[in-house]
């Protein structure tokens, strides 16, 4: 994934991951995902998700206040 910033591959990426219950990785591409298309909101509830789950609250917080502020 950090040989691409196409957002659908980190998508893609993102989704195999946690499938796969490799949720470092799965963190890792949602940051490529949500870096390629910030205005995703798929993106930020994935990556605040995987934040939250990561117990990094503060990052978690200031995605989740992102998403919220979306149109």
């Amino acid at each position: 994934t950090q040989s691409t910033q196409d957002p659908r591959i980190a998508q893609r990426a993102t989704e195999v991951a946690i499938y796969a219950g490799q949720l470092p990785l799965a963190l890792e591409a949602a940051r490529v995902w949500v870096a390629g298309d910030p205005d995703s909101a798929a993106a930020l509830q994935a990556t605040s998700g995987l934040l939250l789950s990561a117990g990094r609250t503060d990052e978690a917080t200031t995605l989740l206040t992102r998403l919220l502020s979306l149109p």
